[in-house]
């Protein structure tokens, strides 16, 4: 593969800080010596790495590849199912709220109709009293009207 294809696949299986400023060939250089740092082999007296670099290609042993591309879509999916997580956190709380905001709509009409019925009650009930309360004064009153004009009639006699 081209450096600038490695770089740009398997960059996210770096674990350090590799500088932006080098080209793509050192870039994929520490990027692969990184990764495959315990898996170089002892074959006919040498250890051989799992992968070669050449002028402008990087060239990979049975095995190498899949490995990177495993672990790639091992991160991936780690970073998708994070993304997705995070996507759906945002929607229900969107949805938490506008609930929330229906909710405190409903109380308020709630109490508003309990108030409204509440204050009929009470306005009912104190027009109920007011007139309990002329009608036990016009008793009042017209028994005293009885007693003074008895009593006016007696001393008029």
């Amino acid at each position: 593969l081209p450096y600038d294809i490695v770089w740009d696949r398997f960059h996210c299986l770096s674990k350090t800080d590799i500088d932006p400023q080098l080209d793509y060939m050192e870039k994929s250089a520490l990027l692969l010596s990184d990764v495959f740092k315990d898996s170089e082999q002892f074959v006919k007296g040498q250890y051989t790495a799992p992968y070669v670099c050449g002028k402008t290609k990087v060239f990979f042993r049975s095995g190498a590849l899949k490995r990177l591309e495993s672990d790639r879509s091992s991160i991936r999916s780690v970073n998708v199912s994070t993304l997705h997580n995070y996507a759906k956190t945002v929607v229900h709380r969107y949805r938490f709220r506008v609930m929330k905001r229906a909710t405190v709509k409903l109380q308020a009409m709630w109490r508003l109709q309990k108030a409204q019925r509440d204050y009929k009650e009470r306005m009912k009930a104190a027009v109920t009293i007011y007139y309990w309360m002329k009608h036990i004064l016009a008793r009042i009153k017209r028994k005293a009207l009885r007693e003074n004009d008895a009593s006016i009639k007696i001393q008029s006699m």
